[in-house]
């Protein structure tokens, strides 16, 4: 693992919040990250659909029975509404730090977090490494090199071509990403124009 700059910071903010918000682009680490800094809290992924299923059906369960103890979960805009149980849980009382959340799209995070953790929650952007997070990495390539290769840490951890890595990027989480945008911005779309007088449409 890489030694982040964002781990100090994002300790300082669990003790002066109740939630935490990392984001960031897809593979920046931000689960390398939240895990190394929050051991002891319970970890659920919401990218694994029986688990997405379980919290889906009682979100209000799984925070009476994990949330006590510490709680980092994983892909958060999975379930944008586990975030409003989430805010009742914090009524009741909760510690500094409690819950830890990571996300990936950062514009459903941010409006579903400001909307349901006003006042409750602090944000944390990690991106891909900076060269004095990994100056040996770095050094070993001409500047043409980095700029060709990025700085995701996938990219220093495993045997793959830079090429190769970037375009199962693309097709992996971009692309995904993109269509589930597209598919809320229908959504809306539709929901306005059902709203309108027939007349009108």
């Amino acid at each position: 693992m890489f030694d982040r700059h964002a781990h100090a910071r994002l300790l300082r903010l669990a003790r002066g919040f109740p939630v935490v918000v990392l984001t960031g682009p897809r593979q920046s680490g931000k689960t390398t990250l939240a895990r190394a800094a929050f051991p002891s809290h319970a970890y659920l992924s919401l990218e694994d659909p029986d688990v997405r299923e379980r919290v889906a059906a009682d979100p209000r369960g799984l925070l009476m029975s994990r949330h006590r103890g510490g709680l980092l979960i994983d892909e958060v805009q999975r379930v944008p509404a586990l975030l409003s149980y989430l805010q009742t849980a914090l009524d009741a009382g909760s510690a500094m730090g409690r819950v830890v959340l990571t996300g990936s799209q950062n514009l459903l995070l941010s409006a579903a977090v400001s909307q349901s953790l006003a006042g409750r929650a602090a944000y944390l952007e990690l991106l891909p490494l900076a060269y004095a997070e990994a100056p040996s990495v770095f050094d070993a390539l001409s500047l043409d090199e980095w700029l060709v290769a990025g700085a995701y840490p996938a990219l220093f951890d495993r045997d793959v071509a830079h090429a190769d890595w970037h375009a199962s990027y693309i097709a992996t989480y971009v692309e995904r990403d993109v269509r589930q945008l597209s598919r809320i911005a229908d959504l809306a779309f539709s929901a306005r124009r059902a709203a309108l007088p027939a007349d009108a449409t």
